[in-house]
C-alpha cells in the first residue's frame, strides 16, 4: 500500500510539473517546465497546488481518480519529512496538434537530495510513468501507468539525456 502511495503521489508530481506554459514557448518546452514546476511543488510539501494540474476526468487503470490522487500525494508528505526528486524524460510524442502527448518519464524519489553522480548509492525508489496529457488552455494529466525501475535502469535511460535542474 505504501508503495503505492509513492507512486501514485510520484503521478501527482507529474501533473504539477506540467504547469508553466507560456504562449511563447513550443508545447516540448511547456511540458518540460511543467515537470520542473512538479518537482518544486512537491519537494517544497505543496500537494495542493497539484490539483488544477490534473483534469477533473483523470482515470488510470487502478480506476483513481483526480480526487484519489490528491489525497494519495497529501498523504505521501505527510508519511515523509523529505521528498527529493529527479527526473528525466525517455520519450515524448505530441500529436500533429500538440494539444495530446504521450510521455515516458522516468522519476528517482529520495528522503535525501540527489545529484547527479550519487544516484546509486542513495536509498532512491525509482519510477518509470507513461503519461497522457492534454491541452486545453494547459497541459493537464489525464492518466497514467507507472512500473518500478531498478537503480541501474534509471542510470542507463539517463545517459545522453542533460540532468534536470530545479
Amino acid at each position: 500500500m505504501l508503495f503505492r502511495a509513492a507512486t501514485l503521489l510520484l503521478s501527482l508530481l507529474i501533473a504539477v510539473s506540467f504547469f508553466s506554459c507560456g504562449k511563447d514557448k513550443s508545447s516540448e518546452e511547456e511540458i518540460r517546465e511543467y515537470f520542473a514546476t512538479i518537482e518544486k511543488h512537491m519537494e517544497s510539501r505543496n500537494a495542493g497546488r497539484v490539483k488544477k494540474h490534473i483534469s477533473d476526468t483523470y482515470r488510470d487503470k487502478y480506476n483513481h481518480t483526480k480526487r484519489d490522487l490528491i489525497r494519495i500525494a497529501a498523504g505521501y508528505l505527510i508519511r515523509h519529512q523529505s521528498v527529493h526528486l529527479r527526473h528525466h524524460i525517455v520519450v515524448m510524442d505530441l500529436d500533429e496538434n500538440d494539444t495530446r502527448a504521450n510521455i515516458t518519464i522516468d522519476v528517482a524519489v529520495s528522503q535525501e537530495p540527489l545529484s547527479e553522480n550519487d544516484l546509486r548509492l542513495l536509498r532512491a525508489d525509482f519510477h518509470r510513468f507513461k503519461v497522457i496529457l492534454e491541452k486545453e488552455r494547459e497541459w493537464l494529466l489525464q492518466s497514467l501507468v507507472w512500473q518500478r525501475l531498478s537503480a541501474n535502469e534509471f542510470m542507463t535511460g539517463m545517459e545522453g539525456f542533460p540532468p534536470t535542474k530545479n
